[in-house]
């Protein structure tokens, strides 16, 4: 039975056993599991993901930031303990349990695709099939990628959010399967100090 429900088509919205969740605080936490979840399966370096979300600190202060957010992140998700955890966790790596009972939109839309796309037939449209694969596609498109989604972003020079740079570089790296993204995927934004996490 599916527990975790993740949608990133339109806005970001994640609901745990019917309920929705809303005690990620700041915006680093949610895009955490936004990139755990779109890489589901791979074992991602911990100083990878710190170096995405922190590129303005030094190593060691990216880690320690990293170590609160998952803190928050499994708080959230009710992961610590639990019999089937949605996140893996050692001290090298962080993965997202691809096996977990969890559902991601995304994931579902590219199922629907992909099978219409593959699936052998002389004309698409008259294909009883595959027209009902890409319906169902069409209703679980709740629009673009994280739309309006930012990162805890700094003004710009003109004193306007720069929410989009930040916005583009993680529906960037979700879409890349690591490792290719680890290689140019930045986070362009700084966190200001009163947005950090807290936690052990």
């Amino acid at each position: 039975m599916v527990r975790l429900r993740i949608q990133l088509l339109g806005s970001f919205q994640v609901s745990l056993d019917g309920a929705p969740l809303t005690q990620f605080g700041a915006n680093i936490a949610r895009a955490l599991l936004a990139y755990l979840a779109m890489n589901a399966g791979k074992h991602i370096p911990r100083e990878i993901a710190a170096s995405l979300l922190w590129p303005e600190h030094d190593q060691a202060r990216a880690l320690h930031n990293l170590r609160q957010a998952l803190t928050r992140l499994r708080t959230v998700l009710g992961d610590q303990g639990a019999h089937e955890p949605f996140l893996q966790i050692t001290r090298e790596t962080l993965c997202f349990c691809p096996q977990s009972p969890h559902w991601l939109d995304v994931a579902a839309f590219k199922e629907r695709v992909t099978a219409a796309r593959d699936h052998p037939h002389r004309d698409l449209a008259t294909c009883p099939a595959c027209v009902q694969q890409l319906e169902e596609a069409a209703a679980l498109y709740g629009g673009s990628f994280l739309a309006g989604f930012y990162i805890d972003s700094i003004p710009s020079k003109n004193g306007s959010s720069s929410s989009a740079s930040a916005c583009t570089a993680w529906r960037w790296m979700s879409f890349t399967a690591w490792p290719k993204s680890n290689a140019t995927g930045t986070i362009s934004t700084r966190h200001g100090a009163g947005q950090q996490h807290t936690g052990g």
